[in-house]
């Protein structure tokens, strides 16, 4: 199986499950190796900060940190299980946020 193949099968899951089912997937997948989690947990750090940098100076510097929590979450299943109610509120939040932007426009109308 191949990154593509794996990437498709985690992206396939429910929303509010998939950081969860990426951790299971993955560690069982991978195994329970020290290098592994070592080297992920330094691109972990490494693009948090990027991130934090690229905050306060023109560029993607939420997407840097998302990221840098998504590698996180591959070594600890807290933190999958904690993205994957975030990712629940931000879907809520983005459907209430669409719902109230059409309200908007019909109004105007």
């Amino acid at each position: 199986m191949t990154l593509k193949d794996d990437i498709k099968k985690i992206m396939q899951q429910k929303s509010g499950r998939r950081f969860r089912y990426a951790h299971l997937y993955l560690k069982k997948r991978w195994g329970n190796h020290f290098v592994l989690k070592l080297i992920l947990g330094l691109l972990s750090i490494l693009s948090i900060l990027i991130g934090l940098i690229l905050l306060f100076i023109p560029g993607p510097g939420l997407l840097f940190i998302a990221i840098g929590f998504m590698f996180i979450a591959v070594i600890s299943f807290s933190v999958a299980h904690w993205l994957d109610k975030l990712e629940m509120f931000i879907r809520k939040k983005y459907k209430e946020w669409m719902k109230k932007k059409e309200k908007n426009n019909t109004k105007k109308k």
